[in-house]
């Protein structure tokens, strides 16, 4: 998609590209943007959303001092759907965090998903599922 440029590949020795630029570099540097990215990617992919969009900032107020970042929505039709990507550990906290800022901001028919790099525990994932949140493990 243009992120990096001269890619080499020499197997089993070495791999070797250049950043399109120095914004991109520190974007895919982040650990966390590459999950992100690859969500985002996902759902252009799939070619069944209407809208796609990564790093959406809601605001809870009308000076933005109380606001929310979600990291992918995609719209199909009038359904909205909310990604949380995360790569760390999975505690309460992401858990509540997607399921108020979805339900507050993404209706009636919101649909809730956490995509995680590491394994969630028993407690968590019976709480996502009784919040109505599908999890996704990415390995």
């Amino acid at each position: 998609i243009g992120f990096i440029d001269g890619l080499k590949i020499v197997p089993g020795e070495s791999v070797a590209f250049r950043f399109r630029d120095a914004n991109i570099r520190g974007w895919l540097r982040d650990v966390g943007s590459v999950l992100e990215l690859y969500a985002y990617k996902a759902c252009i992919d799939a070619d069944i959303f209407n809208d796609v969009i990564s790093s959406a900032v809601v605001r809870w107020d009308d000076v933005g001092l109380v606001s929310n970042e979600i990291d992918v929505m995609a719209m199909k039709g009038s359904i909205p759907i909310f990604i949380s990507c995360k790569n760390g550990r999975v505690n309460q906290m992401a858990l509540y965090e997607l399921d108020a800022v979805a339900n507050r901001f993404g209706g009636k028919y919101v649909r809730k998903e956490l995509s995680a790099t590491q394994e969630i525990t028993p407690g968590y994932l019976k709480r996502a599922e009784e919040m109505g949140i599908i999890v996704d493990m990415q390995k």
